[in-house]
């Protein structure tokens, strides 16, 4: 999430990253992208599928499922997340087949803005970022432990309409960045708050944005329960090294 880019500037640099991925990693001629402002779903290999090229529909201004603004490639599947839900895709011999997925599968809203992944034990878990596009949609996640059969929202968040900007994950440990924080849970259903007052260790310096933007829990020693988690805030990047306070707390000056 960046503030100084419209929805409209986002989904562009969302849509450059699925065209880089699909003429990478499936060679397939750049010629045959369609790309709108937004992302259209590509022309693959389409005279090979019966598909006229003439009859296929490509309008990402009609079509909110064509404006993209997340994408996470996992080793088996492909996901975009749109205006209108989530789609699956399945590389088969360098065309991908694409499954949608929406609030009526148990999405918490069909704008879907950030797309990631726990793998913890024998459970690979694919969480969405949702913000809310109209009526029976939340800002809140949902996960699918299934490939995305079915989806299961959050209620802590469903409830509450927190937006939610960015996710990050140590084996089950979960951390949320938020309009209203960072929270965190170890079982899907007690969430904690992580109150704060960090100040820097060194110049006394105070975070006063309640927002979070973005987290990730890094480890520093694999061998050792040794780790920072980073905070981006309005204020700055901080690097929170325990409980209550920050070792380092950079603003633009720095960055």
């Amino acid at each position: 999430y960046t503030k100084d880019k419209s929805p409209f500037q986002q989904a562009h640099d969302s849509m450059q990253s699925i065209k880089k991925y699909i003429v990478d990693e499936l060679g397939t001629d750049y010629n045959k992208l369609n790309f709108g402002y937004g992302v259209v779903f590509p022309r693959i290999h389409y005279e090979n599928r019966g598909i006229d090229e003439e009859d296929y529909l490509l309008d990402p201004v009609l079509l909110d499922n064509h404006k993209g603004f997340s994408i996470f490639g996992a080793d088996e599947y492909l996901w975009v997340g749109t205006a209108n839900g989530i789609n699956r895709g399945t590389i088969i011999n360098g065309c991908i087949d694409w499954d949608h997925q929406t609030v009526a599968n148990g999405l918490s809203g069909n704008w879907v803005v950030g797309i990631e992944q726990q793998i913890m034990n024998d459970i690979d878990r694919i969480w969405a970022i949702t913000w809310s596009a109209g009526s029976g949609e939340y800002n809140s996640i949902s996960y699918t432990e299934n490939d995305g059969v079915s989806w299961e929202d959050i209620d802590y968040f469903t409830s509450k309409n927190i937006k939610i900007y960015n996710l990050d994950f140590y084996e089950d440990e979960i951390y949320v960045a938020s309009e209203e924080g960072i929270f965190y849970s170890e079982d899907l259903i007690h969430w904690e708050k992580i109150e704060k007052y960090w100040s820097d260790t060194d110049t006394g310096d105070i975070i006063l944005d309640e927002s979070v933007y973005s987290v990730l829990h890094n480890k520093l020693d694999e061998l050792e329960d040794d780790f920072h988690i980073l905070i981006g805030t309005g204020d700055g990047l901080v690097i929170r090294e325990d409980e209550e306070t920050l070792g380092k707390y950079m603003d633009s000056t720095y960055l």
